[in-house]
C-alpha cells in the first residue's frame, strides 16, 4: 500500500535512505557532487525550513520515492545560504567544474538571462520542483504520478496558483507533459546541456 507524507521531523534512517534513492536515481543535479555530511545537511534544510519541502512515498515500510521543493528557485540558495560557501568548497576541492560552473550560472541568474520578463516571472514567483526520484524497480508502474499528483494536491491547498521545474532527457519531459498536464516554455541554460523548463497551473 502507497503512503505519501511531507517529512517535518529529522530522522537519520529516512535521510541516509533518501541519500541512497537521489544517488541511484538521480543523474544530473548539484546533489549528486556533495559528500556525505553536506548530503545530510542539505537535506535537514529541507525538512526544517518553511518554504523548503520533503515528501516520501512508502510502499508498505519501504521509501519508494522522495521530492524536494522549494516555494521559489530562489528559495535554495536563501535557505541554504549557511551551507553556500561550504558547498563550494566542496565541490572545488573535489574538482567538480561542471557543477560549479552551473551554480555559478543559477546563483547570478545566468541561467535565464535569455527569457522574456513573462517567463521569468512565471517561474520566479511560483512553487518549483528541484528534485523528484521514483526507486528503479518501482518505475512504470503509476506510482509517480500518484505521489508527484498527491503532492501537487497539498499545495492546491496551500493557495499555489503555478510549480514549475526542469527535465533534461525526453522521458521525464514527456511524462510531465503526458501525464501530469504540464506545459513546456522554454530552457535554462546549463554546462553541458540545456534544461527544459515545464510549467502546470492549479
Amino acid at each position: 500500500m502507497i503512503k505519501i507524507r511531507e517529512i517535518k521531523e529529522v530522522k537519520e534512517s529516512i535521510i541516509d535512505e533518501t541519500i541512497v534513492l537521489l544517488d541511484s536515481e538521480i543523474r544530473e543535479s548539484i546533489f549528486l557532487h556533495l559528500n556525505l555530511k553536506l548530503k545530510k545537511e542539505f537535506l535537514k534544510n529541507f525538512i526544517n525550513k518553511d518554504t523548503l519541502y520533503l515528501y516520501a512515498c512508502f510502499e508498505e515500510e519501504e521509501l519508494v520515492g522522495c521530492a524536494l521543493l522549494g516555494n521559489k528557485p530562489s528559495e535554495y540558495f536563501n535557505q541554504l545560504r549557511g551551507l553556500k560557501f561550504t558547498i563550494l568548497i566542496n565541490l572545488i576541492i573535489r574538482l567538480k567544474l561542471k557543477a560549479l560552473l552551473n551554480v555559478f550560472l543559477a546563483y547570478f541568474n545566468l541561467d535565464t538571462l535569455h527569457l522574456n520578463s513573462e517567463i521569468k516571472n512565471k517561474i520566479e514567483d511560483n512553487l518549483n520542483l528541484n528534485l523528484i526520484a521514483i526507486k528503479n524497480n518501482f518505475q512504470s508502474k503509476g506510482i509517480g504520478k500518484i505521489f508527484f499528483t498527491s503532492i501537487i494536491d497539498d499545495f492546491k491547498k496551500m493557495n499555489m496558483k503555478t510549480i514549475s521545474l526542469e527535465a533534461d532527457n525526453s522521458r521525464s519531459i514527456a511524462f510531465y507533459e503526458k501525464k501530469m498536464n504540464f506545459k513546456v516554455i522554454g530552457k535554462k541554460i546549463r554546462f553541458f546541456k540545456f534544461q527544459t523548463i515545464l510549467t502546470k497551473d492549479f
